[in-house]
C-alpha cells in the first residue's frame, strides 16, 4: 500500500500496488473499504515517519498486520499512470481519442455539477462495477480534489487497466479554468 500523495504515486510506484494518501483525514476509513485486514500490509512510503503515522492510523481500525515499510526511492521496478492537469485535460476532451471520463464522487457531488459525458460510479462502488469498462480503453478519473481518482486509478490498474489518466486537483481545477463552462452540466 503507497501511502504518499497521488502526484508522487503517479511519477512511480510498486506493480500493482494501492495508494490512499496517509495525509488525509479520510485515510482511515479509504483502508476501511479497500484493504483486506488480514493480509500482510508493506507500506510505500515517502520518509519514515509516513509509515509510523500510517501504522498508527491502521492499528486504530483494527489494521495490525503492517509487516514493514519502505521508501519509494527504494523500489527496484515502478509502473507510472498519467498525472493531468486541467488545462492538458480540456485539450484531451477535444482529441478524435478522447478518453471516457470516469467520475468516482458521491451522488451529491455529481448532483451539484459534472462533466458532460462522464460516467458516474462513486468510489466504494467501484471494484462492483469494473466490469463495465474494457480494460483497453483509455479512462481519464476524476474526482473533487484528485485524492479519489489516485485511489481509483490504482484500484483500476491492479485490475489490469493500463490506459489510466489521474485529473490532478480534480473538479475543483477544472472549475477555475475559464474555458470549462461548456463541459460541465450544472
Amino acid at each position: 500500500m503507497d501511502v504518499r500523495p497521488g502526484p508522487l504515486f503517479g511519477d512511480g510506484h510498486a506493480v500493482d500496488s494501492l495508494n490512499i494518501g496517509i495525509a488525509s483525514p479520510s485515510f482511515s476509513v479509504w483502508c476501511g473499504f479497500f484493504v483486506n485486514p488480514d493480509l500482510p500490509i508493506v507500506l510505500v512510503v515517502e520518509y519514515e515517519t509516513q509509515a509510523h503515522r500510517a501504522q498508527l492510523e491502521l492499528a486504530r481500525i483494527g489494521f495490525d498486520r503492517v509487516v514493514g515499510f519502505i521508501t519509494a526511492d527504494d523500489l527496484d521496478e515502478k509502473q507510472q499512470i498519467t498525472q493531468l492537469g486541467a488545462r492538458d485535460f480540456l485539450v484531451s476532451l477535444e482529441s478524435p481519442q478522447r478518453p471516457v471520463i470516469l467520475d468516482v464522487r458521491s451522488a451529491p457531488e455529481w448532483t451539484q455539477d459534472h462533466l458532460e459525458g462522464a460516467i458516474h460510479i462513486p468510489l466504494p462502488q467501484l471494484l462492483h462495477r469494473i466490469g463495465e469498462f474494457s480494460r483497453k480503453m483509455p479512462l481519464t478519473v476524476v474526482c473533487r480534489s484528485g485524492y479519489r481518482s489516485s485511489i481509483a486509478v490504482s484500484l483500476l490498474e491492479s485490475q489490469g487497466f493500463r490506459r489510466l489518466t489521474n485529473l490532478m486537483g480534480g473538479m475543483h481545477a477544472v472549475r477555475h479554468l475559464p474555458s470549462c463552462t461548456n463541459v460541465i452540466n450544472r
